[in-house]
């Protein structure tokens, strides 16, 4: 009974990462409800303030009413957001332009845009070299906040509104946020810790590793290149992890009809499973080992042909009442299953 491992490669484009930052002629930002860029010869928009002498350090202080929402696009530099109480998101940003001076400060252009309760920030195009913009921000509570740099790490902490943070060259991290919707990272690591999302989460990056403790969620879905991925403490329904050269660990419950699925090509799956859970095991490696500490009730075992020929070891068969799916495919990797 051989099940060849199928192996799927899911990747974040840079391109679709990138393309939420505004470059020359671009005429948007990718973001929800994009910011008015200034331009000298145009009218000023309403709600848009314009800073010709901008200097090192542009602060603002904008009030907004309840279930706010931010949109900060960055092309160079780090960004934390932090939540808080209050009613107003507060906006410091300290550019670092090389050179010093202050004709080069104010070639780094950061642009601030109110729109009744939504707020839109994006640092301009610039051409200098080692120049960027740190972002400190606090906003209130339920403040939801959409987050894009391309080359800068992106904290997030205490938000309890929507979450969406993306990075192509830097780590992205959130932190006690109550919901979150995606986290993704092109060349950097990905953590959250006590998190929760009330929908389906997405994160992942392509070579940076992604470390989960403590999320509730109702279904996860995991990938990365060649990264590790580290999941402890997790509750889902339904889980799908895909990497291809990364070590998979998981640590948590499995729910009742739930549904996990791991793949991995050349990486090792550890699972450990708490409580006593019930499930129907499907395991197959083309050249690894499998483990199990849970007595598994076998429906077939032997050689199973896949695509690449017999799979030389597989396992199906349940454990009490079989009630969730536990899927775990691996081309080289070995599988093992361990009770907490």
């Amino acid at each position: 009974m051989t099940l060849r491992p199928r192996v799927v490669c899911r990747s974040v484009a840079v391109a679709a990462v990138a393309g939420f930052i505004v470059m020359p002629g671009a005429g948007r930002s990718g973001l929800p409800g994009a910011g008015v860029v200034l331009d000298a010869a145009a009218p000023v928009p309403a709600g848009v303030r314009p800073q010709d002498d901008q200097g090192a350090r542009v602060t603002r202080t904008i009030k907004v009413g309840p279930h706010s929402s931010l949109t900060l696009s960055n092309i160079a530099g780090n960004i934390s957001v932090t939540g808080g109480g209050g009613d107003a998101i507060r906006i410091d940003a300290v550019k670092h332009a090389g050179g010093g001076s202050a004709a080069r400060f104010n070639d780094v252009r950061v642009d601030i845009a109110e729109h009744g309760n939504r707020v839109e920030v994006r640092t301009l195009p610039f051409g200098g070299e080692h120049s960027s913009v740190d972002y400190t921000v606090t906003v209130p509570a339920d403040t939801a906040v959409y987050l894009r740099s391309v080359s800068g790490n992106v904290t997030v902490t205490r938000v309890q509104g929507g979450v969406r943070a993306d990075s192509v060259s830097g780590n992205v991290t959130a932190d006690a946020t109550a919901h979150l919707d995606r986290l993704r990272s092109v060349s950097g690591n990905v953590d959250i810790r006590g998190a929760s999302s009330d929908t389906d989460l997405a994160t992942g990056s392509i070579s940076g590793r992604v470390t989960i403790h403590g999320l509730k969620a109702q279904g996860l879905d995991v990938s990365t290149i060649s990264g590790n991925l580290t999941l402890d403490g997790v509750t889902c329904d339904h889980l799908t992890v895909r990497t291809v050269s990364g070590e998979v660990r998981y640590a948590g419950p499995l729910a009742r009809n739930g549904r996990y699925e791991v793949t991995s090509h050349s990486g090792d799956v550890h699972l450990v499973l708490t409580g006593d859970p019930g499930f129907e095991l499907n395991a197959s490696s083309f050249s690894g080992d499998i483990t199990s500490q849970f007595p598994i009730a076998m429906h077939d075992t032997g050689e199973d042909h896949g695509r690449f020929g017999p799979l030389r070891h597989a396992i199906r068969g349940t454990y009490g009442d079989a009630s969730a799916l536990l899927t775990i495919r691996t081309f080289s990797g070995n599988i093992t299953l361990r009770r907490r």
